[in-house]
Order: C-alpha cells, then structure tokens, then sequence
C-alpha cells in the first residue's frame, strides 16, 4: 500500500478520482510529459494550481497543502 504522503497534492487528488495524466494534460492544453513534470512539484504556483484544480474539478485551496 502507497501512502498518501508520498503523492504530490496533484497526483493524489488525480489518483482519487480515477484519471490519468494524459486525461489532465488535455485538459491544461500540455503533452502528458509535461504535465508530469508539473505534478511531481511538491508545491505548484499559484497560477499553476488555479489551472490544475479546475481540470480536476475541486477548490484550488485542495491543492495549497
């Protein structure tokens, strides 16, 4: 069993609901490899995590952790 901690916010919350990188990368408009790098950041900018909570559907304060 994977421990939450050891998730970014990004990748955990994408975790959760069942989607994949490549679903989340088309919806910022990036390649999936790119969006990768993004998610491996332990904290995104802010910019960054208003763009990754709405193709997520949640709160951007869900991913200011």
């Amino acid at each position: 069993m994977v421990a939450i901690k050891d998730f970014s916010p990004a990748k955990a919350w994408r975790k959760h609901l069942g989607l994949t990188q490549a679903d989340i990368a088309k919806a910022l408009g990036v390649s999936q490899p790119a969006y990768a790098k993004q998610e491996a950041q332990e904290k995104l900018s802010a910019q960054a995590i208003k763009q990754v909570a709405k193709a997520l559907g949640i709160k951007e304060s869900q991913l200011d952790l």
